[in-house]
């Protein structure tokens, strides 16, 4: 039987029970889904607007005169998770019996062992209750404000690790490691740090056409394919360096792939080849750079690309250093292609 952990935001709970309640029902379609696939499945959750909110009521109330007495933060806290749990048991369970699922379901409130020397004791910050509303934030806000998303650098099992724009900043670092380990290279090589490969891959655009490589590779993430729900596709996480065959920008140089295979195989480095219908990297640009300029791709397989938390190894990060650095060594003839 296969187990798998989801984490509920609580700010996607709801500003109200009522609400609440009826977002978890659909949030409960979603995790039978995957009970029907047979996984064992728990389930936890954020609380903290809900603890904001209980802590505030119980607050007013005690000073205005309704008999109730203040009400110790912790206590809110295990109220906040008693009645999400309850949400999620019956509305899960509610789901189960639709569908003629019999499966139990438990809730159980938890406590969190904490060192006292931890560091973040230090800074006690956090923010409790719900984020604005439209209507709220646009008295803070003018059109052109640039934003950004919260997502904590973290390192995680299986020498695997998570944060933010991951994409492209993994491809900002393969290509500092290759260079301080590349040292008289064959080839002459140019190192490009590009901008702007979101919104139309502008800035390797302006690159390839000021250098006219004979080729180029582009260094970036790609889909990995080894979740539920996920769109078909044969990227692992963890199943080594990324060889880009083909995407939605672009369908590599069939000598440069076949080099980079055989790279790989002679220097022992795991790999896995990367075709995928959409997306699309810097290879995309630079092979319609000039009058055409031969591309391919080293890339990382990916989760949750364009997230907050995206995830990926660093097992996978390194063999493709190991491969870069090997790869631009070798040398190309152009007349066997």
């Amino acid at each position: 039987m296969k187990e798998l952990v989801i984490a509920l935001g609580g700010n996607a709970l709801g500003k109200t029970a009522e609400e609440q309640l009826d977002l978890v029902k659909h949030t409960a379609k979603t995790i039978v889904d995957l009970v029907e696939e047979g996984y064992n499945v728990i389930v936890g959750h954020g609380n903290g607007p809900q603890v904001g909110m209980i802590n505030l009521a119980m607050e007013f109330a005690a000073n205005n005169g309704a008999n109730t007495p203040l009400m110790p933060f912790a206590e809110c806290g295990a109220m906040s998770q008693g009645y999400i749990g309850y949400h999620l048991q019956q509305s899960i369970r509610t789901e189960l019996i639709s569908r003629g699922i019999r499966k139990n379901v438990a809730t159980v409130v938890t406590q969190v062992v904490v060192d006292e020397n931890d560091e973040a004791f230090k800074n006690l910050s956090k923010p409790v209750g719900m984020f604005y509303s439209k209507e709220e934030a646009e008295k803070y806000l003018k059109v052109g404000d640039v934003a950004a998303y919260v997502g904590d650098y973290a390192e995680l099992k299986e020498n695997n690790i998570t944060g933010k724009a991951l994409d492209d900043r993994i491809g900002c670092y393969i290509l500092v490691e290759a260079l301080k380990k590349i040292n008289k290279p064959y080839n002459d090589l140019y190192f490009v740090f590009s901008t702007q490969e979101e919104v139309g891959l502008r800035g390797a655009t302006v690159a390839a056409n000021r250098i006219n490589p004979d080729l180029g590779i582009a260094l970036d993430v790609t889909t990995a394919h080894d979740f539920p729900n996920c769109p078909e596709g044969s990227n692992k996480v963890g199943e080594g360096t990324a060889i880009k065959v083909s995407d939605g920008s672009v369908i590599c140089n069939e000598y440069l792939v076949e080099e980079m295979v055989n790279c790989a195989k002679e220097n022992n480095i795991k790999y896995q080849l990367d075709v995928i219908d959409g997306g699309g990297t810097d290879a995309g640009a630079i092979n319609k750079s000039n009058f055409g300029v031969r591309a391919t791709g080293i890339s990382v397989a990916t989760r949750y690309v364009h997230g907050p938390n995206a995830l990926l190894s660093m097992d996978d990060t390194n063999a493709s250093i190991d491969l870069l650095v090997n790869y631009v060594n070798r040398e190309f003839n152009f007349d066997e292609e």
